[in-house]
């Protein structure tokens, strides 16, 4: 991959609006993933990862975003295992690097299992998921996510025999945030820094 092409400002010199914006947008990814999610928003000198550096050039959306983001992820309409099979699929399309890592890790902690995450994350179908709801909120997700946001007949029909319209809104809603999110990413052009 190619060097940083937003390369974030260290902390010591982010603007007000740039302090502002990260604080808020931390406090909505801790609301979201809980405070002990075990991901790095920063590297080790600071630095904003994946879709969060790009957004700190542009302070006035990097809030807007976030809480947006937080927001369609805590939906009710999806439980955590759920949204994170949607962002599993979508990432198994973008191969965006820092929400293939977050999600990876965040997928385990909600329950997912080594072995599921990895299938999902390559495109296929979770063996030992917890029913034909997850199957279909799995498969829905990367129909979405391939097409951009188009839905065959037949797919939509069974998405909305079992998790109804509010459901089939929910994983919509999912996908498309992970669609930015990955856009961000790899726009970004930068591998994650763990540590």
């Amino acid at each position: 991959m190619p060097n940083d092409r937003f390369p974030p400002p260290p902390p010591s010199l982010h603007t007000p609006q740039q302090a502002s914006a990260l604080a808020s947008a931390t406090t909505a990814i801790h609301a979201a993933y809980g405070p002990n999610a075990p991901i790095l928003i920063t590297d080790a000198s600071g630095a904003l990862q994946g879709p969060f550096s790009i957004l700190l050039h542009t302070p006035s959306t990097f809030e807007p975003y976030v809480h947006f983001a937080s927001a369609v992820v805590t939906l009710p309409n999806l439980s955590a295992r759920e949204r994170e099979l949607v962002a599993l699929a979508c990432v198994s399309v973008t191969r965006a690097p820092y929400v293939r890592y977050a999600h990876r890790r965040i997928g385990v902690g909600v329950g997912l299992s080594e072995g599921q995450v990895r299938e999902a994350g390559e495109g296929r179908v979770p063996g030992g998921l917890g029913g034909e709801r997850e199957e279909v909120v799995f498969e829905v997700g990367l129909g979405m996510g391939r097409g951009f946001g188009r839905v065959a007949e037949e797919e939509w029909g069974r998405g909305v025999r079992v998790l109804g319209v509010e459901g089939m809104s929910a994983v919509a809603q999912v996908v498309g945030v992970f669609l930015l999110a990955s856009c961000f990413d790899n726009v970004r052009g930068r591998e994650v820094v763990e540590g």
